[in-house]
């Protein structure tokens, strides 16, 4: 919706979470070890400035 509007939204990098997510099922077997990640989301800038009620969509 936000890219057919041209919108400015946010970004979620799906691939990366589901990687990640897979990485973590499958080193489950170490319940000891904790590990840190960091997914950074990016910011799209489009050109409309469009006010949109989110209600409505």
């Amino acid at each position: 919706l936000a890219q057919t509007k041209k919108i400015t939204s946010v970004a979620q990098p799906v691939n990366e979470i589901a990687h990640l997510a897979f990485q973590m099922v499958k080193h489950q077997q170490q319940p000891d070890s904790i590990e840190m990640h960091e997914i950074v989301s990016r910011l799209i800038v489009r050109e409309s400035s469009v006010k949109i009620n989110i209600t409505s969509l």
